[in-house]
């Protein structure tokens, strides 16, 4: 598995803009093969902070998923946002447990 996540923080005047790209792009890419999650949500703490988190079941999947329409689309919003801050990692894990 593999898991994407961090942080991605938008000028306060972009925050309408910002949340019509990031709901077009989880429309698009939790129908992708391979998407097990994806999503972004708004840090109550700092509203302008939205939390990147994606999980793949593999390689290819992200790699087929960059080729989508919906991918596509979303890189080229990507300079409209107004982007000020962006910490965005990526794991990949061996084993998986159940917590709890």
């Amino acid at each position: 598995m593999i898991i994407i996540t961090g942080t991605i923080e938008v000028a306060p005047g972009g925050l309408a803009h910002a949340h019509s790209c990031f709901a077009a792009m989880t429309a698009g890419a939790v129908t992708d093969r391979g998407c097990l999650a994806y999503g972004f949500w708004v840090d109550p703490a700092v509203p302008n902070r939205f939390r990147v988190y994606e999980e793949w079941e593999s390689e290819e999947a992200i790699a087929a998923h960059m080729t989508m329409p919906h991918s596509i689309t979303f890189s080229d919003a990507l300079p409209t946002l107004g982007i000020t801050h962006s910490d965005v990692w990526r794991l990949e894990g061996t084993r998986l447990s159940r917590v709890g």
